[in-house]
This record gives C-alpha cells, structure tokens and sequence, in this order.
C-alpha cells in the first residue's frame, strides 16, 4: 500500500506538472496572439490613411483640371462672341457695290458665304464653351460618385471641339479680307492687299504649327488624376 502511495503520488504530480506547463503556455501565447492582432490593426489602420490621402491627392488634380479647362472655355467664348459680332456687322453693315464690273455676283456671294461661315463657327465655339464652362462644374460638383471623372472627360473633348471652332473662324476672317477686297476694289489696289494678307495667313499657319508640334500634349504620355483601379472610390 506504501508503494502504491508512492507510485500514485509521482503520477499526480506529473499530471500536475504537465498541467501547469500547458497553462503556462497559454499564458505566454495570448500576449503573442494579441500583439500579432494589435499588428494587424496598425498596418489596416496605415493602409486606410494611405488610400483616403490617395483619394485627396488625386481630387485636387482633378479640381486643377476642371478650373483650367472652365477658364480655357470661359476666355475662347469671350472671344469668339467678339468675332461673332464683328462677322454679324460685315453682313448687314458692307455696301456691295453695283456699279463696278468686277463686283460680280459670285465675288458677293463668295463674299457673303466665308462671313456668314465665320459668324457660325464663332457662334458654335460661344455657344460650346458656354455649355461646357458651366454644365461641367456643375456636374463635377453636384453629381454620384465619378462624376467628377465624366465631366473632365466630357470637358476635354468638347474643349478641343470648341477650339476647332474658333480656329477655323479666324482662318475664315482672313479669306474674308480678300473676299472684301477683291469686290470692293480694282485689282491695281486690291492685289497688293491680298498678297500681304495671304503671306501673313502663311505665317499665322507655320507658326500656329510650330507652336503646337512643341508644346502638344499627347494621349499617351498625358498625366490626369483619374484613377484607373476605381473611379467611383476616388470622386
């Protein structure tokens, strides 16, 4: 019965060793456990302040983009109402000649045509620049999430329409002058005229193009502040 004792007594006390070891453990592994968590919590944490500094970085370049393209189009439709009304008087304010034989019928048609096409373009470009400059804004501001997005987009494409536009109702202007010139006058004082119109137009032409070769923008290499992984989480 002694050596039953004994043999039950180092029995319990292993048990009771193993027990303690097991409880020990659990004691060491819970802080463990709950730093790894704390951990996880912090980099979540970080990660969230990271993606809304994102998201306020690229709404400030997207608001840059919507105040450049709104006062781009805010000063081509000053402008083009200017010409617009210039092109309205050459219409209804030029005497036409009758008495002079070089003043034919088609040299006032040609004449009246180029005027009437430089008071639509220019019209058209107020008329689109208007539009845009103030639906753009609005929508930007007002509308769902990425709408921001599609009023810039939208905006872009209408700009450089508009600039078209007003482009090609400056080009008008001088086919005008000659127009002008050539029924109103002899050719002993229209000729001269014509000649530095034209060689002015030509340089107008070469350096409108000289200037667009060394500062256009290209599509692919243009840096906006849409964000492709997700529009809606941006705007």
């Amino acid at each position: 019965r002694g050596g039953f004792s004994v043999q039950a007594h180092a029995h319990v006390s292993a048990h009771v060793g193993r027990a303690g070891k097991r409880t020990l453990g659990a004691w060491v592994a819970r802080p463990a456990r709950a730093g790894t968590q704390a951990q996880f919590q912090m980099l979540h944490a970080q990660k969230d302040a990271l993606r809304t500094q994102l998201k306020a970085s690229l709404v400030y370049i997207r608001q840059l983009e919507l105040q450049f393209y709104t006062n781009n189009c805010s000063a081509i439709g000053t402008n083009a109402l200017f010409l617009t009304s210039f092109a309205w008087w050459g219409l209804i304010e030029t005497t036409i000649p009758e008495s002079l034989d070089h003043a034919n019928e088609a040299s006032k048609t040609v004449y009246l045509v180029i005027t009437a096409m430089i008071m639509m373009f220019e019209l058209q470009a107020a008329v689109s620049s208007t539009l845009v400059a103030i639906l753009g804004p609005a929508l930007a501001l007002r509308g769902p999430d990425g709408a921001m997005h599609t009023a810039i987009d939208g905006m872009i494409t209408h700009y450089r329409f508009t600039l078209a536009c007003f482009a090609l109702g400056l080009f008008f202007i001088q086919l005008s002058v000659i127009s002008f010139m050539h029924m109103q006058y002899m050719w002993d004082i229209a000729g001269p005229v014509i000649v530095v119109v034209l060689a002015f137009t030509l340089y107008m032409l070469t350096s409108a193009r000289r200037i667009y070769s060394l500062l256009r923008l290209r599509a692919e290499t243009m840096v906006t502040g849409d964000f492709a992984g997700g529009q809606s989480e941006v705007a």
